[in-house]
């Protein structure tokens, strides 16, 4: 009876242990994306997030960022040329600030934008769910669009410069030269068509998008081919069932718990 009792002391101990360590991972999963801050400062850039208020090297970023995470360049108005950087994530939103000149590669992007005016935002990625530009600023986009929208300031001077070399699902854009249009939604924009003039409009040939939602053209290459395979693949209700890593955890915690719980109620009973 007393190595019964020791028994499940040592499994309630081990529960208590799991629980400690991995409460606090979990936890910091649960309190959302953290935004990590690249920062321009007498040429040097250097790195910090919205836990910290301290900067360090900016491999930082690169080392520490995780899926899901956002990603802030701030040129801090300084004059640097274009800032390359790259991180193998699927960003939550990406963003420039400050006349920042940045040059991103990732694997994904939800949102991107640049903050305020002179900035310039290259991103290098499979696919850019949403893209949003204003008036003096510029975003090229090496990779395919979901919703692209551009905004215009009339009769300023100031002009969206944009262009994307992948596909575009849908855009709100000025196209074919009429002001009145930058207000409609064209969908279907196959790959390399949607770029800006001077002005900040877009010039299309008949046929070339169209005014209700449609799919975007295929441009017919062997990898374009197969990675539209794959996304149709993706979208195919996949055999088993998915459990999240905290379900498991909680459900081990339970069942640990549980055996303690019946171990010492059964050396209670023995004893008396």
């Amino acid at each position: 009876m007393k190595m019964l009792k020791k028994l499940s002391t040592l499994i309630l101990g081990v529960a208590l242990l799991c629980a400690l360590v991995l409460t606090p991972e979990m936890k910091s999963r649960a309190d959302g994306p953290v935004t990590w801050y690249l920062t321009n400062s007498g040429g040097t850039w250097y790195a910090s997030n919205n836990t910290i208020n301290y900067w360090t090297n900016d491999d930082m970023v690169r080392n520490n960022i995780k899926d899901g995470d956002n990603l802030v360049i701030n040129g801090d108005n300084v004059s640097t040329g274009f800032y390359e950087y790259k991180v193998d994530k699927k960003l939550n939103e990406l963003a420039v600030a400050g006349a920042a000149n940045a040059n991103v590669t990732a694997v994904s992007v939800e949102r991107a934008y640049v903050a305020g005016k002179n900035g310039v935002l290259v991103i290098n990625a499979d696919t850019v769910k949403k893209v949003e530009i204003y008036p003096a600023q510029t975003i090229q986009v090496n990779g395919n669009v979901v919703n692209f929208e551009a905004h215009y300031e009339y009769n300023t001077g100031n002009y969206p410069v944009f262009a994307v070399t992948g596909t575009v699902a849908a855009a709100n854009v000025a196209y074919d030269g009429k002001i009145e249009n930058s207000h409609n939604t064209i969908y279907g924009i196959g790959a390399g068509l949607l770029k800006s003039d001077g002005q900040g409009f877009v010039t299309f040939s008949a046929g070339q998008f169209s005014t209700t939602p449609t799919e975007v053209p295929k441009a017919g290459t062997t990898d374009q081919a197969a990675d539209s395979s794959k996304k149709q693949l993706d979208k195919v209700p996949q055999t088993g069932l998915e459990v999240s890593q905290e379900t498991i955890i909680f459900a081990v915690l339970a069942l640990i718990f549980a055996s303690a719980a019946v171990m010492v109620g059964f050396a209670s009973k023995n004893r008396n």
